[in-house]
């Protein structure tokens, strides 16, 4: 890599003296690191961290979509042209929602507790393994 050991902009003396010390310790150019490139870091790192919450959903929808890629083509062509650019959509986008929440509601509804039920007598007390309170 060519370190740019001539004067540039300003940035260096004369003589090259910064160019030749920014170059030997970091082994980039003098003007590598400039405002904007520190402002574009700073900003690209800000939006990593402001999004870092939304990287898993993100990454299931981008395995759901590509799991599902072959089965929408497949349906495309057996659907009329009026119907693909607006039912087809919807009607995927409705059959993923209820394979992704169907299970989580189906679950919550078989498992909560009903009233006169006789696990809710003791559910707020927890039971060891010895029928022991």
């Amino acid at each position: 890599m060519d370190c740019g050991l001539v004067h540039q902009g300003g940035l260096d003396t004369p003589d090259g003296a910064r160019a030749a010390h920014v170059c030997f310790v970091t082994r980039w150019p003098a003007n590598f690191l400039s405002s904007r490139r520190i402002a574009a870091a700073i900003v690209l790192g800000l939006t990593f961290w402001l999004i870092r919450s939304f990287m898993i959903p993100l990454i299931w929808a981008a395995v759901f979509a590509t799991a599902n890629g072959p089965l929408y083509r497949r349906c495309a062509q057996h659907v009329p042209e009026a119907m693909r650019a607006h039912v087809l959509p919807l009607a995927f986008s409705i059959l993923i929602t209820f394979l992704v929440l169907g299970p989580i509601v189906g679950r919550r509804r078989c498992w909560s507790p009903r009233k006169g039920d006789s696990m809710t007598r003791g559910s707020h007390t927890h039971y060891r393994s010895d029928n022991v309170r």
